[in-house]
């Protein structure tokens, strides 16, 4: 199987129509609740280890019920005021599928469309490791802006275009290149 970055809803739809996976999710109110990201590996160099979202204003989202020990967990809901229900219930989990596949679940804002720096490299991480390589490029920093990696077959990185989202200059960024064609790079 295929690595899938996927949200808790999807998943609930899955298991309504028979498919299995070793998780059960439930609809919660996550309005009093953050994200915090474990100790898995996966958040090694992530230096805030609490998202609090609410951009979008959600109040929900899903708890994750582990039903096997097959079960990752890489984020847990804790209480944004002194009071709330699922504290510490999962929030973000990579299961593995019965055909070796990983897939990253999300039981709190995957698909918010604004993101903090820390949220943005969380998911990447999390998309490294399901499918066991580097992306080719990263920007490294917070400014908003669009980063198109172009790969040769075998996975090295050809060429990357960046498309400046801001209003006026972005000044200086930096990009990791983590999957070289060569050793000399040319900026256009």
């Amino acid at each position: 199987g295929k690595p899938v970055i996927t949200d808790a809803k999807t998943i609930e739809v899955l298991l309504e129509r028979g498919y299995k996976f070793d998780i059960s999710v439930e609809l919660i109110d996550t309005i009093k609740l953050n994200e915090e990201y474990t100790n898995h590996k996966i958040n090694d160099d992530i230096s805030q280890k609490v998202w609090s979202g609410r951009f979008g204003g959600k109040r929900e989202g899903y708890k994750i019920n582990m039903l096997s020990d097959n079960v990752e967990i890489v984020g847990r809901y804790r209480a944004a005021v002194k009071i709330a229900d699922n504290v510490g219930c999962a929030s973000t989990v990579i299961i593995t599928t019965s055909e070796g596949a990983k897939w990253a679940v999300f039981g709190f804002e995957l698909w918010n469309r604004i993101l903090s720096t820390q949220r943005r490299n969380y998911i990447f991480n999390i998309v490294e490791y399901i499918s066991g390589k580097p992306l080719p490029a990263k920007l490294m920093g917070a400014f908003p802006s669009i980063v198109l990696p172009r790969a040769y077959k075998n996975g090295e990185l050809a060429s990357v275009s960046i498309v400046n989202c801001m209003c006026g200059e972005s000044g200086e960024f930096k990009i990791k290149v983590q999957v070289p064609a060569g050793k000399k790079a040319l900026y256009m």
